[in-house]
């Protein structure tokens, strides 16, 4: 495991730490006291003194304390440990989609949706698995070990603390030697399963091409391969997890009889007493089992850091290219927008070509041009979601670049020329993730955009349900509903992108009166190709109109 990825999957308060390291401690601690109490009531019962009765009624209620002790705490490690996974887990998730959020166009459009969710679920497993292995597996073990050795060197012999923990050390290092054997065997077999199951899928997703053109025995043959060489995997690691057992076997076979002659020893001079030779022997078994788990903590430990270092590089670079700065857009009641010999880039495909215009204060403004002349490129400029290959964009004097992308969006607003719309009700889409708002407000925000009276007559008024993608709704109106979003978060200015799409001569004629109105209250962007949007009702407009190639071909400002 990688130091540097491990330590920010521990970064936290100090006192999330503290929790379910002392509660780990006094784990081991209680589990190490039985062995303890059994060597002085044995040293006891030996002596022949007699107050044999006293004592044994003295051991029986610490045991009893001991073991129902163990359980309680062994619970509270799990408690703590969970909380500590969750708090790490909420702050993951909530920066690995904060950053995809932020993410700008080209991010976007480059995403794989289904790697994305892999590469997340990929990193919560690796925190949840990281913490547990340390604070379930790691530690407590390691607690164990150095409890053993301190109360061997106080209760015990120095000689046979050093023989146990040179004994300790020596399991360890071959547990760890043989994980790291079959390791490779592991990340082959997700590896191999991974593709075979891909292969799988392809198969019977084209499975009429594959008989179409006679490429079923070919199938079935590319199949055979794959299958021989993950079941070959398999057997490999069959195998050296038997040489695994086999070799610890003999380590534990040694250990104990190394042990138990050497203290049989010191009984027979008369150095150590038979409740030492219990309580070494308790020692043994105990320790023995929870370094077995460092294996399977140490296997855990090293898929964990696969799906971390994955996640970090992601969300690293995702931050590195996100803007930082609060810089928000000056507040004027129009905005100017200057585009200054801007050329974008967008794929490797050039979209625009030396681009200059300024649009000063207009209440209404359209760009226009035919389809891929760069219209919604432009857009993505204005809103930050591209940058430009060269020049500069300016809002109220301002380079766009200095803004801060998320204010930006709060000051600029788009309706796109898709309908996101999603299967809630009216309301919920409407405010669309923003504050709540009494209905008054949303209603008289209807009524100025026409569509009131369509509301009062449905028999669930705001809550209605939409369907999917707002199909309940007609063309006009899903538009209207989009544009209500937008005027409800009260942005500076409102970018209209190809409103008219879809829509007949009425529906026109009734978005051409909404925009009138709209540009009394709010300064807005129209993006469009559509002649019918070039004249607004007596409203003048400044128009940028584009040519095939991206470049300035009319500007009426």
């Amino acid at each position: 495991m990688k130091l540097g990825n491990c330590l920010k999957v521990l970064k936290t308060s100090s006192h999330q730490l503290i929790a379910p390291l002392m509660v780990a401690m006094l784990a081991s601690i209680v589990g190490l006291t039985f062995a303890i109490l059994m060597k002085y009531m044995i040293d006891i019962l030996a002596s022949g003194e007699e107050k044999q009765l006293y004592d044994l009624i003295l051991f029986a209620i610490s045991f009893g304390v001991v073991r129902g002790l163990a359980p309680v705490l062994n619970g509270l490690r799990e408690y703590y440990t969970g909380k500590l996974v969750e708090a790490r887990e909420k702050e993951f998730r909530a920066k690995f989609i904060e950053e995809n959020l932020h993410a700008g166009y080209e991010e976007n459009s480059r995403k794989n949706i289904g790697m994305t969710m892999r590469i997340m679920h990929g990193g919560i497993q690796g925190h949840r698995t990281l913490i547990r292995s340390i604070f379930s597996g790691l530690l407590p073990t390691l607690f164990d070990v150095v409890f053993i050795i301190v109360t061997l060197v106080l209760l015990v012999d120095i000689s046979i603390a050093i023989l146990i923990a040179a004994i300790i050390l020596i399991y360890g290092s071959v547990i760890i030697a043989q994980t790291k054997q079959r390791v490779p065997y592991i990340r082959a077999i997700a590896s191999q399963d991974k593709e075979i199951n891909g292969a799988i899928n392809n198969y019977l997703s084209n499975h009429e091409g594959l008989l179409g053109w006679g490429r079923v025995h070919g199938a079935l043959d590319g199949y055979k391969s794959e299958a021989a060489a993950l079941f070959d995997t398999f057997r490999q690691n069959r195998v050296a997890i038997l040489k695994h057992n086999i070799v610890l076997s003999i380590v534990i076979m040694l250990s104990m009889v190394l042990v138990l002659i050497y203290v049989g020893y010191l009984i027979g001079s008369g150095q150590e007493t038979l409740g030492s030779f219990l309580m070494i022997v308790g020692f043994m078994s105990q320790i023995f089992l929870p370094l077995n788990a460092i294996g399977f903590s140490y296997r855990q430990i090293i898929n964990a850091e696969v799906d971390l270092e994955k996640a970090f590089n992601y969300v690293h670079n995702k931050s590195s290219t996100q803007q930082s700065s609060p810089v928000g857009i000056p507040h004027k009641s129009l905005l100017n927008i200057e585009f200054s010999n801007v050329s974008c880039e967008v794929n490797g495909i050039s979209v625009l070509e030396d681009l200059s215009f300024e649009i000063k204060s207009s209440s209404i403004a359209i760009i226009k041009g035919t389809s891929g002349s760069g219209k919604t490129t432009i857009l993505r400029l204005i809103s930050g979601l591209l940058k430009p290959s060269s020049g500069v964009v300016r809002i109220n004097g301002i380079n766009i670049q200095q803004l801060s992308p998320v204010r930006l969006s709060e000051s600029i607003v788009v309706t796109s020329q898709e309908s996101l719309l999603f299967n809630g009700t009216l309301r919920d889409n409407l405010i669309f993730y923003g504050e709540k708002l009494p209905d008054n407000d949303i209603l008289n925000m209807l009524e100025m955009i026409g569509l009131k009276e369509f509301i009062d007559d449905l028999p669930d008024g705001l809550d209605t349900f939409i369907g999917d993608r707002g199909q309940m709704l007609s063309g006009g109106q899903r538009q209207k509903v989009m544009i209500g979003r937008a005027l409800l978060a009260k942005p500076y200015c409102l970018v209209l992108d190809e409103p008219s799409t879809g829509l007949d001569e009425a529906a026109v004629k009734s978005l051409k009166e909404l925009i009138s109105k709209l540009s009394e209250k709010t300064q807005l962007l129209i993006v469009t190709h559509d002649q019918r949007l070039m004249h607004i009702n007596n409203t003048e407009a400044s128009v940028v109109d584009l040519d095939k190639k991206g470049r300035l071909a009319n500007v009426k400002l």
